[in-house]
Formats: structure tokens, C-alpha cells, sequence
């Protein structure tokens, strides 16, 4: 009796386990692998993020008329302001001067620039990614087509054709 009740119970936990590791998973990154993912997306912010070790190592969103990047894994520089940071869609650069916050154990270098047709076509179309800063360079995996097609496409959404920028 009490062997059947344990037994039960235990195929009930290993129940709800499958359950929680199938609607986990496909949102929670495993600790040392590295993907993308744009879980958190919206119509009205959409977000493209990769994660190497389980953390967000490069994090892209839209909202209003402005996209937001943030890039993590370079160190700050010893002095202010801090030198711009460059990102390189293929031949699409932009650069500014990035903002600095501690997430975690992590430094975020984040800056914005206009939501741009140059950059979302770069994304859209695989074109290798690369982040400058001090004099270092760190590059990113392209994204899986489907991610960068939906990305590009509700932030370009965003802001009417005429209005976006060059």
C-alpha cells in the first residue's frame, strides 16, 4: 500500500516536472548555452536577445520611435564620458556614446539611435553583427531567420516608411 502510494506520487512529480521543463525551456536559456531567443516581444516593444552562458550578452529593442542596444562582456573604461561604442549591421554603423549600468555581475553598455530601414534590412537579412568598444570587438552569431524576420518587421511597424531613418 504505502510502496503504490509512493510510487504515485512519484510519477506525479516526474509529471509535473516534463510539464514545467516544457513551458520553461523554450524561455529560460540553459546555464552555458548559447542562442537567441525574443521571448518578452510585443508588437509595441519588440526585443531581440542573445544569451551566452545562460545570460544576455546582447539585447536589441524597439519602442516608439527609438531602437535601444545593449551589449554586455566588454569592461568600462576608466574615465568620462565613456568612448562611443560602435555597431556594425554588415556595412550599417551606428555609434554613440553608451550609457553604463550594473545588471547582476554584468556591465550593460547600452545606447539608442532612430529607428532605421538601413539596420532592419541588415538584420533582416543575416548580415554579420559587431560590437566596438575601446578598442575591442566582440561579434555576435547571425539570429535564426524566423527571429530577425519577426523583429525587423514589428519595428519597422512602428514608425511609418517616410519617418524612419536612412
Amino acid at each position: 500500500m504505502i510502496v503504490s502510494m509512493l510510487a504515485a506520487s512519484l510519477q506525479r512529480a516526474l509529471s509535473m516536472i516534463a510539464v514545467l521543463t516544457a513551458l520553461l525551456l523554450p524561455i529560460m536559456p540553459l546555464e552555458g548555452s548559447a542562442k537567441w531567443d525574443i521571448a518578452g516581444m510585443t508588437p509595441s516593444r519588440p526585443a531581440i536577445t542573445y544569451y551566452e552562458e545562460g545570460k544576455p550578452s546582447f539585447v536589441m529593442t524597439c519602442s516608439g520611435t527609438q531602437t535601444t542596444v545593449q551589449v554586455r562582456g566588454f569592461t568600462a573604461a576608466q574615465k568620462w564620458p565613456q568612448p562611443a561604442m560602435s555597431l556594425k549591421f554588415g556595412t550599417t554603423t551606428r555609434s554613440a556614446n553608451p550609457d553604463l549600468r550594473m545588471i547582476g555581475d554584468q556591465t550593460a553598455f547600452e545606447f539608442q539611435f532612430a529607428i532605421s530601414d538601413p539596420v532592419l534590412l541588415a538584420l533582416k537579412n543575416g548580415a554579420p553583427l559587431v560590437a566596438t568598444y575601446n578598442g575591442k570587438s566582440r561579434s555576435f552569431p547571425v539570429a535564426p531567420a524566423l527571429f530577425r524576420q519577426e523583429f525587423a518587421d514589428k519595428c519597422s511597424a512602428l514608425v511609418p516608411p517616410g519617418m524612419r531613418a536612412s
